[in-house]
């Protein structure tokens, strides 16, 4: 087979593989990744079930893939905003921007993230140890970020980095989650303009101030 075959080989596989991928993102979307089946997905890609096989061993493997695919979309994203040429304040708001931008383009990945979470311990270590890896791999960004401004005085905290950065994806996930449901806004006395990505933008702001060097105790700036 000459190299120029194996590059169309190649290439056609890539497609055939993303063709695969689009659509079993639409439909866990659409209709929960319980709910989906492999003939749901071979039927949207217009592909045989046999070759769906040839790619994936099953509807995990589609769902891991997705998962991975999505997370290191994320963290790309991530690492472009902490590396902006900024204090590390502004880059921590650039960061929090970057994940809100991602919630909202992005709705399928933090479905597939709750569920992750909610069958973790039922997963194998190797399907579970990478996902898990990609998850951290976003809290270690924004650790060094928190890192940088401690060292440059933009920041202070009692708390380890590490914990610090797992506040803000704690509370800026735990958000996404609740307000996912419409009715949390009605229990939370919220109106209906205060769409998810804005809560968590907010959320990251909040927890920003407490961070600020020279911040009051209330987090209003110190005179």
């Amino acid at each position: 087979m000459t190299v120029d075959v194996q590059e169309r080989t190649g290439c056609a596989k890539e497609k055939r593989r993303k063709l695969i991928l689009d659509a079993a993102r639409c439909l866990f979307l659409d209709a929960g990744f319980e709910s989906a089946t492999m003939d749901d997905v071979a039927e949207r890609s217009q592909l045989s079930k046999a070759t769906l096989y040839l790619y994936f061993r099953g509807k995990e493997d589609l769902y891991v893939a997705l998962l991975h695919e999505g997370l290191d979309v994320l963290n790309a994203a991530l690492r472009a905003a902490a590396a902006e040429p900024l204090p590390a304040p502004e880059r921590i708001a650039a960061i929090g921007r970057a994940y809100g931008a991602f919630y909202r383009e992005q709705p399928a990945l933090f479905r597939l993230l709750a569920h992750f979470h909610s069958r973790q311990d039922r997963l194998s270590e190797d399907v579970a140890q990478p996902c898990e890896e990609r998850m951290m791999e976003g809290m270690r960004i924004l650790a060094a970020v928190v890192s940088d401004g401690l060292r440059e005085g933009t920041l202070t905290s009692p708390y380890p980095v590490m914990e610090v950065a797992a506040m803000f994806w704690a509370s800026s996930y735990g958000v996404a989650r609740l307000l996912a449901y419409n009715s949390c806004h009605d229990c939370l006395g919220l109106g209906p303009e205060l769409d998810t990505v804005s809560a968590v933008e907010h959320t990251w702001g909040l927890l920003l101030r407490g961070l600020l060097a020279g911040a009051a105790p209330d987090g209003t700036a110190a005179p």
